[in-house]
């Protein structure tokens, strides 16, 4: 009987688990699509080149 309890509660932290992983990888990838769409990080490059005399 207590093989069987733990083997649930085992198996319900490998789902938390799981589904842990599986939120974080949609969030990283949702952020880095994000990223690339609406042109973030344009200006810090612009600062940088300005700084330093070179223009592209």
């Amino acid at each position: 009987m207590m093989e069987n309890g733990k083997r649930k509660i085992l198996l319900c932290l490998f789902g938390v688990l799981l589904a842990a992983v599986v939120i974080g990888l949609i969030y990283y990838y949702q952020q880095t699509t994000m990223l690339k769409d609406n042109g973030e990080g344009v200006l810090i490059r612009t600062v940088q080149e300005v700084e330093y005399g070179c223009k592209s």
